[in-house]
Formats: C-alpha cells, sequence, structure tokens
C-alpha cells in the first residue's frame, strides 16, 4: 500500500485540502457571476425615474471560501439624492459586512 501511495505522491489528507482549495475558487467565480446576473437584473427592472445609473465601482467581501471582489451598479436616487447600491440592499450587504464562516469554512482544513 505504501508503495501505490509512493508512486501517486499524494495522501487523502493532502488530495482532499488540494480538491477543497480548487472547489473554492470555482465557487467563488459562479457567485461572482450571479452577482453580475442580479445586478443586471436590477439595473433593467429599478424604477428608473427614481434611480439613475452614475457607473459601476468594485467592491471586496469575505465569503465562506475566501475573499470575493465583484462590480455592481451605483445609482443616483433623485428622490433622497443619495448615491445607493441596489444589489447590496437587495442583498443585505452593508458596509464591511461579510457572511459568517461555518464548520466548512476554509479555516476547518
Amino acid at each position: 500500500m505504501i508503495q501505490i501511495r509512493d508512486l501517486l505522491k499524494i495522501s487523502f489528507r493532502e488530495l482532499e485540502i488540494n480538491l477543497f482549495q480548487e472547489l473554492g475558487k470555482t465557487y467563488l467565480e459562479v457567485l461572482k457571476n450571479v452577482l453580475k446576473a442580479l445586478d443586471e437584473l436590477l439595473m433593467e427592472e429599478r424604477d428608473k425615474e427614481r434611480y439613475e445609473t452614475r457607473g459601476i465601482r468594485s467592491r471586496q467581501i469575505e465569503t465562506l471560501f475566501g475573499t470575493l471582489e465583484y462590480k455592481r451598479r451605483y445609482y443616483l436616487d433623485v428622490k433622497t439624492g443619495t448615491y445607493v447600491c441596489l444589489l447590496d440592499q437587495a442583498l443585505g450587504i452593508e458596509k464591511k459586512n461579510q457572511s459568517k464562516p461555518g464548520s466548512f469554512g476554509a479555516g476547518s482544513l
């Protein structure tokens, strides 16, 4: 059995860690794409008389699988005179908000 392990040059634990890291990268990429699609949906469905598009801004947020950088639109709320990111509002993401690591978070390995 040791000969097989020597041939593979990896233990089960190392295989598990490597797979978890790759899944984390995939998760972050999928999440980024979902956020982009939601942002586009909000842009199309917003109250166009109230919210005027003012550009796109980047944001970083901590997730269960690490730091995610994503882009979202920000708007001028002509009713209140303030700037808002409808995506952040819709998802309940506040300034410096981050998701809470669970028992399967990156720190678990």
